[in-house]
Parts: C-alpha cells; structure tokens; sequence
C-alpha cells in the first residue's frame, strides 16, 4: 500500500508526503496520489470549475491543472512538473 499524507496549505495549494511499501520510506512523490489529492481539495473547497492546484511534495513542485462541470465530472487533468532522471539500469539480455 502506498499512503499519500496531506496538508491543506490554502485553496489552490497542498502538501503530500507519499510512504511506499517496498520502499519502506517517503518516496519523491507518487502522480496518481497528487492528483487524486488535488481533485479531493478541488472538490472539497471550490466545487466546480476550472483550476491549478501547487503541490508540493519531496520531490518538488507540482501543478494540478483540472477542469469541473456541473455534473459533477472532472476532466482535462494535466499534472507537470520537472523530471530528473533518478536512475539508470540494464535489464540483462535487453538491448
């Protein structure tokens, strides 16, 4: 089980520490908990609409962009943020 720990830090912005299992420590971040968070926050503070959400996580920062209808529908979700490579290996036999 991986477990997403968040604090609320205003409307449009969250903190997350993400613990994995197999890890056995906080990890960087996890995307589909960031996101999962930020449509919780949305849901839970706006409504509806269309957002950006700041979250920070281990890692470093990252946007939330969504959009909420009327009937209750989120889409139009886009997560970004910066990528840096965190390791590099061979699978034996590929390549």
């Amino acid at each position: 089980t991986n477990v997403n720990f968040v604090a609320p830090l205003a409307d449009d912005q969250l903190d997350i520490a993400t613990y994995e299992r197999g890890v056995e420590a906080e990890t960087y971040a996890c995307g589909t908990g960031v996101v999962a968070a930020a449509i919780t926050h949305h849901c839970r503070t706006a409504g509806s609409g269309a957002a950006t959400i700041q979250v920070r996580t281990r890692g470093g920062v990252l946007q939330v962009e969504l959009k909420h209808n009327d009937l209750g529908e989120y889409y139009d979700i886009y997560l970004t943020g910066p990528a840096v490579r965190v390791y590099t290996g061979v699978w034996p036999g590929v390549g």
